[in-house]
């Protein structure tokens, strides 16, 4: 019963605490709602007032610039101002956001829609207005006024068209306001697109014919007769427009595709940069409009088109400059024609497709005259193929709905045509075309540099896809660096040091591939001394430390300079790219930081290239990239790198002591690792035997795991060996009889003492001179004394000696591959032990004091020599 009513009195306890947290948890929580609750009613209070404020603001607006008797050439002067009054703390989106001020929001969109009239004095404000107030709105606004304000800005262009007597400032629209409605009607559509409804309402064909009609007036050939939008800023805006039509509706942009391919293709050959720029990015818009299943055929058919007129161009400025022959032969693999893709690659019902393609493939471009000896004439059929040019690559940097395979030989076939003829090839020509010779020079610098960029999109696009054609690229990038003067332009220079940047950093540790050698010798050292612009060579230096970080482990093939020798003398010859790399960059270090000493603030290092904070950070990039790519069968650059980083912690700039930063922590992290370096392999191969503490040869890497093993096992066998004996000095002191028991007990601690820390090898010769000791000195007490603390002082030397010889001892591989010894053979070899220890701590000692003697400039200063290669 006691039980029962205990339990009972428990259950009872633990239902009342239950109620108790409940009832706290509850308080808790009512008072987290009423402050909740409080601080929203703050935040509504704060809200109102700011819309207090706000309604004011817009009030004030409306009734000094959207009435009637405002003055509307004063207006017009203040129309950035009140655009950034309605910016203020968000005035206008807040008013909208806020239910209450309806009405309010009713009244500005009449008066604001009023206004927007053809003839009006404040039509330019009203567009502004109209502007501002499609960005900002919600949804409940766009569904009331979607139609009405599309209908306005449509009809915007009709008294344009329709009364073409009356010409006056009064009925025309002037080309800034239809800019403004063009800008307003692009974000009404991209705006309404985002919601499934709206975007009915606008797609259907009426609506979206008066649109593209609209945004289309200044880029149509029939309309001759307005002459008003007939300038480059409304054709812009038009090709920005449309760009915007087909990013928002996508596939509802269908049935206008070849309209639009018949504007902006011909746009590509116009003389005007920016023109070309918006035709191109619209061009790589246009896959949006077409199915999934057909956009890798619509831009297979494109990149065709491009590719035929590009070769058409070339041909005109090559004509008499290359070999009759070889024009003859390659003009029959030129492509002339669009080759239309296969008919099972397009599925039943898709016969719309073939005829996108079919107008796409016979898309007519306007004619340029095919004379080249006018000036005017070359420096336009120029222009026209940076157009092309441009156009490819945006199709190959756009973004499509599903991948594409886009065709990359047509591609590189046209590069390989424009950059293997060159200089060489003019001066070797008796017979030039009708192009003057130092306009041929320029135009044909001009295609070398168009190549370069296209390449350098290609890599940064296909990046691992262009693995097939490395060898290629690297024989077309290696040829300007070999022939240095050919290029007397240094935005050519550069373009081509930053196309081989690229190329290295899209295919990364590939172009180390046995099959693409060829990649990683586009870097010449003796080309970061050449004379040229600072940015030439701080890029130089980029793409210097680029190739040491991806495949600086594999730089140990010759230099360029000694490429044509044989392979057998290849293999003897000490010349290593790898080590003229290392060797300029520790040279230049080593340079800028004596000049940064000593001469800072003279004209030598003002004028050099050292003062510029861009070619010094590019410098220790490189010295880091060697760091972490080392070669063994050349001298290591990690104690170079130590010194060099740590003065270069000192510069003035914060980007290049950034880079020191980096740097030394790596150079640090590889001289102190917290775990095995796993990265970089062991020259020789791990035996089985050596991880399971046999006999078998040493790897010369000292991190290595077979090392770590040897020590364990060498500290197993000199704890054996330790145990060992002093069970046997144990065994003898207790089968003592004749001493007393404390000169055993004495004898006993000095045995411990002399087999735990004295030589190994000298543990007999002390037992039986302290056995003489003790026997002579037993009446003696004074000499008793003297002796025992002669022990304790040699115990303290030879546990000072074992102790340097067991550090001497960790540290020596040789001792390390001996496989464990029994108890027997270790108590036999101990004198053995002893000797080696004292040679090996000498041999050591010896190989510090060489290493302290070392130079470290040699590495700088001289090569390694064949004979000791030959060795």
């Amino acid at each position: 019963m006691k039980r029962l009513a205990d339990s009972i009195n428990f259950n009872d306890r633990e239902e009342s605490e239950n109620k108790n947290k409940k009832r706290v948890t509850k308080i808790k929580s009512a008072a987290q709602l009423q402050e909740e609750i409080i601080g929203k009613d703050v935040q509504k209070v704060v809200e109102k007032k700011d819309n207090t404020l706000n309604v004011q603001l817009l009030r004030s607006i409306m009734d000094s610039y959207l009435s009637d008797g405002a003055n509307s050439e004063l207006i017009t002067t203040y129309i950035p101002d009140i655009v950034a009054l309605l910016h203020q703390q968000d005035c206008l989106e807040s008013i909208i956001a806020d239910h209450s001020q309806d009405k309010l929001i009713q009244q500005w969109v009449t008066r604001v829609s009023t206004m927007v009239k053809v003839g009006h004095g404040r039509l330019t404000l009203a567009l502004y207005l109209l502007l501002e107030t499609i960005r900002v709105c919600d949804y409940d606004l766009m569904l009331q006024h979607t139609d009405q304000w599309i209908r306005i800005l449509t009809g915007l262009s009709t008294p344009s068209t329709n009364n073409n007597n009356n010409k006056s400032s009064d009925s025309t629209l002037n080309s800034r306001d239809y800019i403004t409605s063009i800008m307003a009607l692009s974000l009404l559509v991209e705006k309404a697109s985002k919601w499934n409804d709206l975007r009915r309402a606008i797609v259907v064909n009426a609506t979206l014919q008066q649109i593209f009609t609209t945004i289309t007036l200044s880029l149509s050939s029939q309309q001759q007769t307005q002459q008003s939008f007939d300038n480059q800023q409304s054709k812009i805006s038009s090709l920005i427009a449309l760009k915007t039509l087909f990013v928002s509706l996508t596939s509802s942009m269908r049935p206008y595709l070849a309209r639009t391919e018949s504007i902006a293709y011909p746009l590509l050959l116009k003389p005007d940069p920016k023109i070309q720029e918006c035709a191109a990015s619209l061009i790589g818009s246009l896959s949006l409009s077409v199915s999934l299943a057909s956009s890798d055929l619509y831009w297979d058919v494109a990149v065709q088109r491009l590719i035929i007129e590009l070769h058409h161009h070339v041909s005109i400025f090559y004509q008499g400059v290359e070999e009759n022959s070889k024009q003859q032969q390659q003009s029959e693999d030129y492509p002339k024609t669009v080759v239309m893709p296969a008919s099972n690659k397009i599925g039943a019902g898709e016969d719309a497709i073939l005829t996108q393609l079919n107008h796409l493939a016979n898309v007519e471009l306007p004619k340029l005259p095919n004379s080249a000896n006018n000036l005017f004439h070359t420096q336009q059929r120029l222009q026209a193929f940076n157009g092309l040019i441009n156009c490819l690559i945006s199709i190959l940097t756009s973004t499509t709905q599903s991948a594409c395979s886009i065709p990359i030989d047509p591609i590189i076939k046209l590069i390989c045509r424009i950059l293997n003829t060159g200089f060489t090839q003019i001066r070797s020509r008796l017979e030039y075309s009708d192009i003057v010779y130092a306009q041929l020079v320029a135009v044909i610098g001009h295609l070398h540099q168009y190549s370069y960029q296209l390449i350098s999109v290609m890599s940064q696009c296909f990046r691992k896809a262009l693995l097939p054609y490395s060898k290629t690229i690297s024989s077309l990038l290696l040829r300007p660096l070999r022939m240095r003067e050919s290029y007397s332009n240094s935005q050519i220079q550069l373009q081509v040091y930053q196309c081989i940047l690229d190329v290295i950093e899209s295919l990364g540790s590939s172009c180390t591939d046995t099959s693409n050698t060829s990649t990683i010798d586009n870097v010449d050292s003796t080309h970061l001394h050449n004379p040229i612009a600072n940015e030439i060579r701080t890029i130089a230096l980029q793409v210097a430390s680029k190739v040491l970080l991806y495949c600086g482990s594999c730089l140990s093939i010759l230099s360029s300079s000694n490429n044509n020798s044989n392979n057998n003398s290849n293999s003897n010859n000490g010349n290593i790219l790898r080590f003229e790399l290392d060797q300029t960059v520790l040279s230049l270090l080593l340079k800028c930081q004596q000049l940064q000493q000593t001469k800072r603030q003279s004209a030598v290092y003002q004028d050099s290239s050292y003062s510029d904070y861009k070619y010094r950070a590019a410098l220790y990039s490189c010295l880091s990239a060697s760091v972490l790519r080392p070669i063994g069968s050349l001298p290591p650059v990690l104690p170079y790198a130590l010194r060099l980083l740590t003065i270069g912690m000192n510069d003035e700039h914060p980007k290049v002591r950034s880079k020191c930063s980096k740097g030394l922590a790596i150079s640090q992290s590889l001289i102190h690792p917290q775990v095995p370096n796993l990265q970089a392999p062991p020259m020789t191969s791990i035996s089985l035997s050596q991880l399971s503490g046999g006999s078998g040869s040493s790897t010369t890497n000292g991190h290595s795991l077979s090392g770590v093993n040897q020590q364990d096992d060498f500290m197993k066998t000199f704890q054996q060996i330790e145990s060992s004996n002093y069970q046997q000095q144990m065994n003898e002191i207790n089968n003592n009889d004749d001493d007393d028991e404390e000169e055993e007990e004495e004898e006993g601690s000095k045995d411990k003492l002399d087999i735990s820390l004295n030589d190994l090898s000298d543990e007999e010769d002390d037992d039986n001179k302290e056995d003489q000791d003790n026997v002579e000195d037993d009446d003696d007490e004074e000499e008793e004394e003297d002796d025992d603390d002669d022990n304790t002082t040699k115990t303290k030397t030879t546990t000072t000696n074992l102790m340097s010889n067991m550090k001497t001892n960790l540290f020596d591989q040789s001792l390390f591959n001996k496989p464990v010894l029994s108890t027997k053979e270790s108590s036999n070899n101990t004198t053995k032990s002893s000797t080696t220890t004292t040679l090996i701590s000498k041999k050591q000692e010896d190989d510090l004091e060489d290493d302290e003697d070392e130079d470290l400039p040699d590495l700088v200063d001289e090569p390694p020599s064949s004979e000791e290669d030959d060795q």
